[in-house]
Formats: structure tokens, sequence, C-alpha cells
């Protein structure tokens, strides 16, 4: 795996019957952490010495780079990573660009179609015209409420909102470095690797 991107995209198998999640859950993990400005690295335990040589900055495993932290506070983190979305916003072009351009709050005439149930206070995914996700925020006010598109009401306001650096076109941010996908120490490999 080269990068974020490739790790977003992969196609990961279930986790084991004994485990709680699989690759996705340390994939997810180390985003994370490396979001958090923490580098992180998904390597295999087997053998002998394989942590020392990982402290050491040696290419083993799958190395999730740090983010420079940009003032992504917990608060963003937590709605990043940690609160499930319950629902999804498509907006249209001009809602899009108040959003990622001009730093503003969404609001409900920039919804062209609602989807899910949800109250205020919920978790929704933010849908770009072309299908990408390029967000998540916190409702302030009921998908009801949203349905009839009134003219001045605030769905999500800017300060509950985390934006994905959607450069990639994953919807994920998080640089991956991997020594190759055919490194038995990356998660490229662990992901096409059967359980045993």
């Amino acid at each position: 795996m080269a990068d974020g991107a490739a790790a977003a995209d992969a196609v990961l198998g279930k986790g084991s019957t004994v485990g709680r999640g699989g690759m996705a859950s340390k994939i997810g993990a180390a985003r994370l952490a490396a979001a958090a400005g923490i580098p992180s690295v998904i390597a295999s335990g087997s053998g002998r010495e394989v942590l020392g040589p990982i402290v050491a900055g040696e290419s083993r495993g799958t190395r999730f780079a740090a983010a420079d932290v940009d003032g992504n506070n917990a608060f963003k983190l937590w709605l990043r990573y940690a609160k499930p979305a319950v629902g999804r916003l498509v907006v249209d072009e001009g809602a899009q660009t108040a959003l990622l351009v001009h730093g503003r709050s969404l609001l409900a005439v920039g919804v062209v179609r609602c989807e899910g149930s949800f109250a205020a206070g919920d978790a929704v995914e933010l849908e770009a015209p072309d299908g990408n996700v390029f967000a998540k925020g916190l409702t302030s006010v009921g998908a009801d409420e949203i349905r009839g598109r009134p003219r001045g009401v605030e769905v999500v306001h800017r300060d509950r909102l985390a934006l994905y650096d959607t450069g990639s076109g994953s919807g994920e941010s998080g640089r991956v470095i991997a020594p190759s996908d055919a490194d038995e120490t990356s998660a490229a490999y662990f992901a096409s690797t059967p359980d045993v």
C-alpha cells in the first residue's frame, strides 16, 4: 500500500471468528492515531525481533505517518472516527463550496436529498453531487424538518462539522507508507491473506 487512499479502498475480509474486527479495525485505529499526530505501524507480531527494528525506523509493516496537527480538536476526532453516522445528506454544489471553500455552516436549502431517520444531535455524512462523502456533522434539526428544505434553517453548524481530506477521492485521510504490497509484515499482506 503506497498511501491512505489504498488503505481506505482496500477490500478487507471479515475478522477471524476469535477477533473483533480484523484489519479494518486496525486500520481505523491507526488512522485515528495518525490524525491526532501519532505515527502508527501495523505489523505482524510473529517471529523474533519485530518491535525493535520498527522502533529503529526499519521498513517493516505498514506505517501511518503522523498528520500535522491542524486544529483537529478532540471533539472533531471523536466525531470523525467514533460517532457513527445514522443518516446521509446529499448537498448541492453551492452548499459544498460554502462548506469546503468558505468555511460556512450547512443550511437546509442546500440539501437535495436526505437519507435515513435521525434527530437533532445525531451524526450524518455529507455527500457531494458527485457521490463522494466529504464530511460528517452533528445535525441541529431532525430529518423530517430537513426534507422540507426550509430557508434559513441551519442543519449542521460549522463547529459541529468534521471535513474529510478528499484529495485522494477516498473520503478518508491518512498517509500510509508500506515497504511493498508483498511484504509479509504489511497491512496489504494481512488484508489479502485468509486467516489460518
